[in-house]
């Protein structure tokens, strides 16, 4: 504690204590024993006196260094721990996870022979579990569903197969009643005749519409490189009697090459244009026009998708169907 009123020339350190406002504020200056010192203090010139408070600079500043190091070490614990906690999230969340998600796509896409590690025991190990063989049922399901299919489709065309010659004979005895003996029929006699006659050539053509949709998986041919143009002449030289009889025609733009089961597509062809010919307009002469090519996404030539329109000019159908 100093008293303002004495002499300080000496100590400018007092001095500056003692200029302007009272105030706290800090100093540095080399003491009496020639050591850096930082002085802290409060004066009052109205009161009369000052107090100051000295600490050698060097004992400050270590204090601030413990300060700073210590610091330091709590920021690094702090890094290691947040790195350490990114770590086991990455390894036990987020890897998980992303594996769960991924599978779940792969089985939703058919790869049903598709698992995931499990490495954990925890809740979401448990769940990665319990995925496995939730695919495992599905994909061991899905096998017994196509042995299924496939034994269900054998089982149709053979079925369909064995029907043809007990019906072929119904028909070839039909046509001998109604080649020889018509006339020995009266009216009544003969429309019998005529039904059974049309109603057995109704039963011939869904055996063989069965037989053709059988064949689709039971006897798929590999594919190859057929033009639809090509394709689509057979068709019309096939369907001839009925274009004739019907006076009607096809025509053809532009088809491309494609790779395909030259069978399927000659049937889906067929279907079409049987299809226009059979649902016409009346007193309308039909005609079929056929064009097609590759496209892609946008519009983009694509060798990925083919492309084919039909178009008739029969008694369409409504919207809704």
């Amino acid at each position: 504690l100093v008293l303002a009123g004495e002499d300080f020339s000496d100590h400018s350190h007092i001095q500056h204590f003692l200029i302007g406002e009272p105030t706290d504020e800090a100093h540095i200056h080399i003491n009496h024993d020639g050591i850096d010192v930082l002085s802290v203090g409060a004066s009052s010139p109205d009161l009369g006196w000052i107090v100051i408070v000295e600490q050698p600079v060097a004992e400050a500043l270590a204090v601030t260094q413990t300060m700073a190091k210590g610091l330091t070490y709590i920021l690094g614990i702090t890094l290691l721990l947040s790195a350490a906690i990114v770590g086991y999230a990455v390894v036990h969340l987020t890897r998980p996870l992303q594996n769960l998600a991924v599978g779940a796509g792969l089985i939703g896409r058919g790869v049903l022979d598709h698992r995931i590690e499990v490495k954990t025991k925890d809740e979401i190990g448990k769940l990665a579990a319990a995925f496995n063989e939730m695919a495992a049922n599905l994909q061991a399901y899905t096998a017994r569903l196509e042995q299924s299919n496939r034994d269900l489709e054998e089982f149709v065309y053979i079925a369909t197969h064995d029907l043809q010659e007990p019906l072929r004979k119904i028909l070839a005895f039909g046509d001998r009643l109604v080649a020889k003996y018509e006339a020995a029929f009266d009216d009544v006699g003969r429309d019998y005749l005529n039904r059974m006659h049309n109603a057995t050539r109704r039963l011939q053509t869904l055996i063989d519409d069965l037989l053709v949709y059988s064949r689709v998986s039971t006897q798929v041919k590999p594919w190859a490189r057929i033009n639809l143009t090509d394709v689509a002449q057979a068709v019309v030289s096939d369907l001839e009697s009925q274009l004739r009889q019907t006076k009607g025609r096809v025509e053809f733009g532009t088809l491309p090459v494609i790779e395909a089961d030259p069978d399927q597509i000659y049937q889906l062809l067929k279907h079409l244009i049987v299809n226009a010919l059979k649902f016409r307009q009346e007193g309308l002469p039909p005609v079929v026009k056929l064009r097609g090519s590759l496209v892609g996404q946008d519009g983009i030539l694509s060798h990925e998708t083919c492309q084919i329109i039909v178009e008739d000019n029969g008694i369409g159908f409504e919207q809704q169907f």
